[in-house]
């Protein structure tokens, strides 16, 4: 396959800690390269250099085998590459249209061109399958769709490269598969893709090529026939973890907490029923605004809780 982006020993450092010591990897026409890494194993760091948000210290970014300047945002976006941020910065009190045209608004003889906004933007809805009006306040959209709209509007600023941080960490299942599908579709039309999860699930479904980092280096590449979850497990940490954690059954003790019609400030009108016994690790799973975080912190008296004692 064709080389369209190559970094070559990019190096970074912050006071006290050097987040990236001489990376090098290529990405490839129409290819998803995932890289994934443990927290602080320097992927967040080099993607926001890759997108122009921070400058590297040392090394060379090539495009097509050609030195390139990522110093800003926009000469990254002038080179197609476009950066998914895992907390959308789309501006809720704007239309979809708008959104999508934010800050290269075409115009026609001098006046803002609401006519062809609106179309181009139907069209880059239709290319991500999102069925929803340019019209409507981005605001009023669930997470997933803003996350489309974000795509939309990356793929048709000509976007060659796209850079997806953590895109599936606030959606729901069913959003989830919809945007593996037009991932699907994007791959398909040629487009370059780098993948960055916590999940290796879902890069196991997705990458055709892994690249893992850990501690700043690259530890290893694993290609699509190689791509499993003990073998990026392994490349992550350094070493095969499964004999450290030997699961062992035991009966849970004593009632240590119990909340009963307990009510956090997030939801004031639910009570919430809990018990947690001595020696259990007990799960809160939900989605995005379900309460997990405000019942944790009324538990632990950061927020009054209505109601409660």
């Amino acid at each position: 396959m064709k080389k369209i982006l190559s970094i070559r020993g990019v190096t970074r450092s912050f006071p006290g800690v050097k987040a990236l010591k001489g990376v090098s990897f290529d990405l490839h026409q129409g290819e998803l390269l995932a890289v994934i890494g443990e927290n602080g194993a320097g992927k967040s760091t080099l993607m926001k250099i890759l997108a122009g948000v921070q400058s590297h210290d040392e090394g060379e970014i090539l495009i097509h085998d050609q030195v390139v300047d990522l110093s800003s945002v926009h000469k990254a976006s002038e080179m197609g590459i476009s950066l998914i941020h895992q907390e959308l910065n789309l501006p809720s009190n704007l239309t979809v249209a708008a959104s999508i045209f934010l800050g290269r608004e075409p115009n026609r003889h001098g006046f803002y061109d609401s006519a062809k906004i609106r179309a181009d933007s139907l069209k880059a809805l239709e290319m991500v399958g999102l069925d929803c009006s340019p019209d409507c306040l981005v605001g009023d959209l669930p997470i997933g769709k803003k996350q489309l709209v974000e795509i939309a509007r990356a793929l048709l600023a000509q976007a060659r490269i796209l850079i997806f941080d953590e895109p599936t960490s606030s959606l729901s299942t069913r959003e989830t598969h919809r945007l593996y599908e037009v991932i699907d579709q994007i791959e398909a039309q040629g487009v370059s893709m780098i993948y960055i999860s916590h999940r290796l699930s879902e890069v196991q479904r997705l990458a055709d090529r892994v690249v893992v980092l850990r501690d700043g280096e690259v530890a290893g590449t694993l290609e699509k026939e190689g791509i499993d979850h003990g073998s990026m497990v392994r490349l992550m940490v350094g070493r095969d973890i499964s004999q450290f954690y030997l699961r062992q059954s035991h009966e849970a003790g004593e009632s240590m907490l119990e909340l009963i019609d307990f009510r956090s400030h997030a939801h004031p009108d639910k009570g919430i029923h809990l018990k947690v016994r001595k020696g259990e690790l007990v799960g809160i799973a939900g989605l995005v605004g379900a309460g997990r975080t405000e019942l944790l912190e009324s538990i632990f008296g950061v927020h009054p809780s209505p109601g409660n004692p």
